[in-house]
């Protein structure tokens, strides 16, 4: 591809097994020991298995072997008896728990973590993503949400180049969105990794009197768990999410999402039945258009515009408590919410009128504090780009309200709930 995976290993090399334990340790945390000749740890996974991994001395027989001498069994066992001897010692030596015991070891490996991140994310018809864009160290367990983050991105762009609905340039923001975030996870998670290892005595003085004592604190805890799932990942101010200052302050204001933050979710009802749901469920991997407020005259124009440039579009009509009586019956494609608990209008600050639209990969395309839909065509317009040549035409509100046909209610969808 022409691109480079600029970066470098970190010096230490480590060793890893996964095993069971012959001791009752509870499996809802992890233990790390940091010994003066390095660092230990127990982390849980799923099925009983415990995975432990410590860092070795760059002397050490195995470590000068390298990951190729301690695990090419060529169709063996996937468990090297030399490694799993030198974990046994490890335990020992560094953890001061006689008496944990290892029952059973179902894979063993010795590796380094790299920092390196792709210069490009795409080059015509190729693309990259997952750990063949970024690879870091494992601290806060985000290689997988970074990958899954990228995919989650990249999937609905696809979707709408293949099917016409966008030009390919659309797939250029995919590196525009995407890269930042991977290039702070690698960035943030080596300058913690340095400070963890204890690389320097700075490092160590750091990590034992400041750091490790304020990771006891519940507020820094939830907030390396919202980093480490990266659920507050934003787009905001990339190529498909401008914002304006004025905008950047009402949402500080306000503490309102703007277009390109990720979507918040929360809990509601779905009418006629009151069957108890939440956004998340109700949009799922879809495009989603909210709508609030009473003042829904010419609405099948509106949605129908939306609708015929968004595959999938999913309409949804949000009431809030005590006023699902006075509301006017939702068309046949539209599922109207009730907002009992108030959790949607504390979340999204949508004021009396708002419509906001959602992308498939669970972010605020856009936002508007008025139901009129023009400012959503200019969007469609300028983020899709679908005027050179893409069969989908950009239909925008006069054009839908100036045909008979596009006044009707849409036919209802395969699948749907009327």
């Amino acid at each position: 591809m022409g691109v480079d995976f600029a970066g470098r290993p970190f010096p230490e090399t480590w060793i890893l097994a996964d095993v069971l334990l012959t001791d009752s340790r509870t499996g809802d945390e992890g233990t790390m020991w940091l010994h003066p000749d390095g660092m230990i740890g127990l982390v849980p996974l799923p099925g009983g298995v415990w995975r432990i991994f410590a860092e070795l001395d760059r002397n050490d027989p195995i470590a000068k072997g390298g990951h190729v001498a301690a695990t090419a069994l060529r169709g063996a066992s996937p468990v090297s008896e030399a490694v799993l001897d030198r974990v046994r010692s490890l335990m020992r030596e560094r953890t001061g728990d006689a008496s944990m015991r290892i029952a059973l070891c179902l894979w063993t490996s010795v590796f380094r973590f790299h920092r390196r991140i792709a210069s490009a994310y795409r080059r015509q018809h190729l693309l990259l993503a997952g750990d063949a864009a970024h690879i870091h160290s494992a601290l806060g367990g985000q290689g997988m949400n970074t990958g899954i983050g990228d995919a989650f991105n990249l999937g609905w762009k696809l979707a709408c180049v293949v099917r016409g609905g966008a030009s390919d340039r659309l797939l250029d923001t995919y590196e525009e969105e995407r890269r930042p975030v991977a290039a702070d996870v690698v960035r943030k998670t080596s300058r913690a990794w340095n400070i963890l290892v204890g690389r320097t005595v700075f490092h160590r003085l750091f990590r034992d009197h400041v750091l490790l004592p304020i990771l006891r604190w519940p507020a820094l805890q939830r907030r390396w768990v919202e980093t480490g799932s990266q659920l507050h990942v934003s787009y905001r101010g990339g190529p498909l999410a401008k914002t304006t200052l004025g905008e950047r302050l009402w949402s500080f204001i306000r503490h309102a999402p703007l277009a390109g933050d990720h979507a918040p979710n929360a809990a509601c009802r779905v009418l006629p039945s009151g069957e108890a749901s939440t956004l998340a469920a109700l949009t799922n991997a879809h495009w989603a258009l909210l709508l609030f407020g009473s003042s829904l005259a010419n609405r099948g124009a509106r949605v129908g515009a939306a609708r015929r440039n968004l595959e999938g579009l999913r309409v949804i009509r949000v009431l809030p408590c005590g006023s699902e009586d006075g509301f006017a019956r939702p068309l046949a494609s539209e599922r109207l919410v009730l907002d009992d608990g108030g959790a949607i209008a504390r979340t999204y600050r949508p004021g009396r009128h708002a419509a906001i639209l959602l992308r498939p990969d669970g972010h605020i395309a856009w936002r508007s504090s008025r139901l009129a839909l023009d400012g959503l065509v200019a969007w469609l317009r300028r983020s899709l780009d679908a005027n050179d040549g893409a069969p989908s035409e950009i239909v925008d509100d006069a054009t839908a309200r100036s045909s008979p046909a596009a006044n009707a209610p849409p036919a209802t969808e395969p699948g749907s709930n009327p």
